[in-house]
């Protein structure tokens, strides 16, 4: 009887132990899991971390962009509200009713272009270029004048070759 109950003892002391490294392994294994997760909430902190940096770069990019809309908004809203007011050369914008029209004290003549060929005006040298001062009636700038004149010198002049190339049909 005494072996009985010393082989009962025996094999409830090495259940016991057999449970207890069951147990150790288990909670060993459940810390590895949770090490492993500490260390992914650990990395997800710092990656929101860095997304939250980037987000308030972001917002403050976007802040500076309205604060740059508004403002050329309030620009164009002034220069709309400069613009509409009539300036001094307001009144000379539209042609007279009456044509044609001299006043003195306009900066322009109203004339129809039907009196245009009656006006006796060369505008051309025999070179081809244009007259001196003609240039700033017709809005052009001094390069843009320079280049005018040249290409009309060399129209002029291959013109020239071409007609006395040419024979005279009669």
């Amino acid at each position: 009887m005494r072996t009985h109950r010393l082989l009962i003892l025996l094999t409830v002391i090495g259940l016991g132990i057999a449970l207890w490294i069951i147990g150790q392994r288990q909670l060993q294994t459940r810390r590895s899991l949770l090490h492993g997760q500490a260390a992914e909430v650990t990395r997800l902190h710092d990656l929101a971390s860095a997304e939250q940096i980037e987000v308030d770069r972001l917002r403050g990019e976007l802040d500076a962009e309205r604060q740059l809309a508004l403002d050329a908004k309030a620009r164009g809203a002034a220069l709309a509200a400069r613009s509409s007011e009539p300036g001094p050369d307001a009144q000379w914008n539209a042609p007279p009713s009456n044509l044609p029209d001299w006043n003195p004290t306009s900066p322009y003549v109203w004339i129809q272009k039907s009196l245009l060929p009656e006006i006796p005006l060369q505008p051309f040298e025999d070179t081809g270029l244009l007259l001196p001062g003609l240039g700033p009636i017709l809005a052009l700038d001094p390069r843009r004048e320079r280049v005018l004149n040249e290409t009309l010198s060399h129209l002029v002049a291959d013109a020239r070759a071409l007609e006395s190339a040419s024979p005279d049909i009669s």
